[in-house]
């Protein structure tokens, strides 16, 4: 990205299933961090004692993929190995998709909320997010029910970038009557049905 997010992020890598389109994103400062962020991506994915892991790894010819640790790590896990020529996007066509899919929403989101640019990161998350949830032509159904086998919970749902007020603590702490309540702030994504991450006044994302 152009901007640095901020959290340092400069680059994002997806890793998508390609039997049920679920799509995760990992935020990075560096193009070398991507083999740590697929191991976190496996060790999320992988069921060894129901017999899920991951059989084979495609990627573009990126030379973080090609790293001769990186390379003999997937041999030893019996990972196959395939990627995609030089300048042959179309090989890759998928995870193309999904990049300039995640960035087309993420751009109209931050355009429609008036965040300043250094947000992109949680821009983008929350549009993979939206995305697991939302149905995908190949499938007929969601990513998201498509690996879990549950119908997504959509009540939470909000506008990115809307404002919200919330509380910290128990409601114990107020000391008198007119105490405020709730502070304002805006609603940056979520990490699941429950979790909601929102940027204060202070510009700290709590």
């Amino acid at each position: 990205m152009s901007v640095t997010g901020h959290d340092g992020s400069r680059f994002f890598v997806t890793f998508m299933d390609a039997c049920t389109k679920e799509s995760e994103i990992y935020l990075i400062k560096y193009k070398s961090e991507v083999p740590a962020m697929f191991r976190c991506y496996k060790a999320l994915k992988e069921q060894p004692h129901e017999g899920i892991r991951i059989c084979q790894f495609h990627s573009d010819g990126g030379g973080e993929y090609l790293g001769h640790e990186f390379q003999l790590e997937l041999a030893e896990d019996g990972t196959a190995f395939t990627y995609s020529t030089s300048a042959s996007q179309q090989q890759n066509g998928a995870s193309e998709r999904l990049n300039q899919t995640l960035c087309n929403k993420a751009h109209s989101m931050m355009n429609g909320c008036g965040l300043p640019k250094k947000y992109w990161p949680e821009a983008v998350l929350h549009a993979n997010y939206l995305r697991n949830l939302s149905p995908v032509d190949s499938l007929q159904t969601t990513p998201f029910k498509a690996a879990t086998g549950r119908i997504p919970a959509l009540s939470h749902i909000q506008v990115f970038g809307c404002k919200v007020w919330y509380r910290q603590g128990s409601q114990a702490r107020l000391k008198t009557l007119v105490d405020n309540k709730a502070i304002p702030g805006t609603l940056v994504g979520f990490k699941g049905a429950h979790v909601v991450q929102i940027l204060n006044e202070k510009g700290r994302i709590i």
